[in-house]
């Protein structure tokens, strides 16, 4: 699914957008969901890097924190 990581990102930034707490995590767990489900995890830098990028050019800035058991 090489490339498509920015259109990934694109979606799940527009998904966010404006959601409230419920909606946010709802919609983050289907994205983690769809990146195990797809086997994408190898790939999460740059999905990582893409969802920078993307929050980056709607909303300017952005920080991202990822914590994860391994």
């Amino acid at each position: 699914m090489k490339g498509n990581e920015k259109k990934l990102a694109r979606l799940l930034v527009d998904q966010l957008d404006g959601a409230t707490d419920a909606q946010t995590n709802s919609i983050l767990k289907e994205f983690v969901s769809l990146v195990e489900k797809n086997h994408l995890i190898k790939s999460w830098r740059v999905l990582q890097t893409a969802i920078h990028t993307v929050w980056k050019d709607k909303y300017g800035a952005s920080q991202v924190t990822v914590v994860t058991a391994h």
